[in-house]
């Protein structure tokens, strides 16, 4: 009985936590919509305006550092948290491939 109730939380809880996914996912895209509805939003350009040195990828740094432009000072661990979300091959920065599929619809 006591296993039927450990099992049973365990379902609970996976279900709560796959609905916050699926809640902040739909936020997430209207963002990404409202984002992309701008009369002047163009990806290319916000791409080049976060990788502000010119190397081809965004890591913690240059996050961080467009971000505090943005009036958002985050610490390396919360901006790290971010690229970790957005980086599809896990290699620690981002792409300009996974910055754009990270921030269009």
């Amino acid at each position: 009985l006591e296993t039927m109730n450990f099992f049973q939380k365990q379902r609970v809880g996976i279900g709560k936590l796959l609905k916050e996914e699926l809640t902040l996912a739909g936020q997430i895209e209207i963002a990404k919509q409202e984002l992309a509805q701008c009369f002047d939003f163009n990806s290319n350009c916000l791409y080049s305006e976060v990788d502000d040195c010119n190397l081809k990828f965004i890591d913690c740094v240059a996050l961080k550092r467009f971000m505090a432009k943005c009036g958002l000072v985050l610490n390396s661990t919360k901006v790290m948290t971010i690229i970790r979300r957005w980086d599809l091959d896990a290699d620690a920065k981002l792409s300009k491939h996974e910055f754009l599929e990270a921030i269009t619809p």
